[in-house]
């Protein structure tokens, strides 16, 4: 923890310090560790490496390396150029508070408290055919890819940790591909030098060890050839869903933590009441480790899943010459039994709404009792059988589920009243209750107009203290301040008017409701 932590701690607090002096130290660090890693990666290897592999091996630390070495130093230009403008600012007749508005217009914050004041979009109904079209390709694109919106901005410590999470991705895929491909090559060619030693076509004077060992060479050759096949296409699918999982983790984040801007407290997460403070805080110290863990972690166990299911597939190819037969017998079974329970899954579902039930179906009450209590006896015995094969393929369900979304804590695979336990999930609920709590756009907003007009009201205090008279086109001092004090309180009344519209939550939470 501490080398890791000590190694780049360097060029983080560079980054932190947001000056000029804290960028400089950052931009010398990331290069002397820039120059270090080529040379370590590229010019001290001892064993004959092809310089592809070993480029595609350490493509994400050249990456990552280039973006510091040239990013810092542009940051260090962009900090120099903001101290010379601030020093120029306060030579000009610009005031602080004008300075703090703008920057304030320019945020996404600024943007969502806007949109969240905007009127509501008119419904498709009222637009033309291509706009309908439009607007559901926009909310498709959506809900499968991440779009950036101009209202919300992901935090940087969750970019960090998709980004660490997508890096250990594509180093565990490249690492595994590469072993086993190496592996699978291995074993073909031992397999061509035995078929070279005892050739490949039956001769008279072979023995029957010679036809078994033949026999067994042919099987193993067509095992590997199909293991290697299926490997890399099951290699290459978990990949791009681990892709799509990822994406799709920024989706649900943005989502929730929109929903407690608003005070609405997602199902699935664990709320404020349900625990403490400190435990929330202990999550969110947790949730950076624990995201990255279980994406590494997770990714590896479907690995050695995609080895198992290939080895199996590639098994039954291979000895298809042999029991092919038996096989397709055991499928057709399975399918007469398949075929008989959806035929009466539909005969149920047929009757239950002509028959059964009163209105075809519109009503939940029971017409024909005597039939309906006839045919559920007859039907107890006949799923007491079914359930013994759901329970099987219910098992496989949550086995492969739960696989295939172990990267993701954002959902506990446990029930709701046991996600307690389940400690990455935990740990996510507690990042995005401290999230919501330190980032909400209103508050951000709120503060940011207090400390604008505060400096206002501290800079004509200083000006009429002077005798400038910043206040006399208003007419007497009393009379502004009662005219300004009407404006606060109805820009105050319409405000507050206008958030109780639109967040219906919040109407409990006052003290005279």
């Amino acid at each position: 923890m501490l080398i890791y932590g000590i190694g780049y701690l360097p060029i983080i607090l560079g980054i932190s310090l947001e000056c000029p002096l804290g960028y400089f130290a950052a931009t010398l660090f990331s290069w002397i560790y820039t120059v270090e890693f080529f040379i370590n990666a590229f010019c001290r290897q001892e064993n004959a490496v092809s310089y592809i592999l070993l480029f595609m091996s350490v493509l994400p630390e050249i990456v990552c390396f280039v973006i510091l070495s040239v990013g810092l130093p542009l940051q260090l230009g962009i900090s120099l150029q903001k101290r010379f403008k601030c020093r120029s600012k306060t030579t000009s007749n610009i005031s602080e508070n004008e300075v703090c508005y703008k920057s304030m217009e320019n945020s996404f914050q600024w943007t969502y408290v806007k949109n969240l004041l905007r009127k509501s979009h008119e419904p498709l109904t009222n637009k033309h055919f291509h706009q309908k079209g439009v607007e559901k390709l926009k909310s498709l694109m959506q809900c499968l890819l991440y779009v950036r919106s101009d209202d919300f901005r992901l935090s940087a410590r969750m970019v960090s940790i998709i980004t660490v999470g997508l890096i250990i991705t594509y180093k565990i895929t490249f690492i595994v591909t590469t072993n086993v491909y190496d592996m699978t090559r291995f074993f073909q060619e031992n397999i061509i030098c035995q078929f070279a030693e005892i050739g490949i076509d039956v001769q008279s004077t072979d023995t029957d060890a010679i036809i078994a060992l033949r026999k067994l060479l042919f099987i193993a050759y067509k095992f590997v050839i199909n293991f290697k096949e299926c490997f890399l296409m099951t290699m290459v699918t978990c990949f791009v869903l681990n892709l799509i999982f990822l994406n799709q983790a920024l989706i649900t984040y943005r989502n929730n933590l929109l929903s407690l801007y608003k005070g609405i407290s997602p199902k699935h997460l664990t709320s404020k009441e349900e625990t403490s403070n400190p435990r929330l805080m202990c999550g969110s110290i947790r949730y950076a480790g624990y995201q990255v863990g279980h994406i590494g972690g997770g990714f590896t166990i479907q690995c050695f899943t995609t080895i198992i299911n290939s080895s199996v597939v590639a098994m039954v190819v291979a000895l298809w010459e042999y029991f092919g037969k038996y096989l397709q017998d055991k499928f057709q079974d399975i399918m007469i039994i398949l075929y008989t329970a959806i035929i009466v899954n539909v005969i149920q579902f047929l009757l239950s709404k002509f028959v059964f039930l009163q209105e075809k179906g519109n009503l939940l009450a029971i017409e024909s009792r005597r039939l309906f209590f006839l045919f559920t006896y007859f039907m107890f015995f006949y799923y007491i059988f079914i359930a013994i094969f759901h329970s099987i393929l219910r098992i496989l369900a949550s086995v492969i589920f739960g696989t295939f979304l172990l990267p993701r804590i954002d959902y506990s695979v446990l029930p709701r009243k046991c996600q307690i336990i389940d400690l990455g999930f935990f740990a996510y609920c507690g990042f995005l209750h401290l999230e919501s709590s330190h980032t909400n756009p209103i508050a951000m907003v709120f503060i940011s107009i207090l400390q604008a007009e505060s400096q206002r009201s501290r800079t004509e205090r200083k000006h009429y203290e002077k005798g400038y008279g910043t206040c006399l086109e208003w007419g007497s001092t009393e009379d502004r301040k009662k005219i300004d004090r009407k404006r606060r309180k109805a820009k105050l009344y319409w405000g507050l008017a206008f958030t109780l519209v639109k967040n219906p939550s919040l109407l409990h939470l006052r003290i005279n409701s």
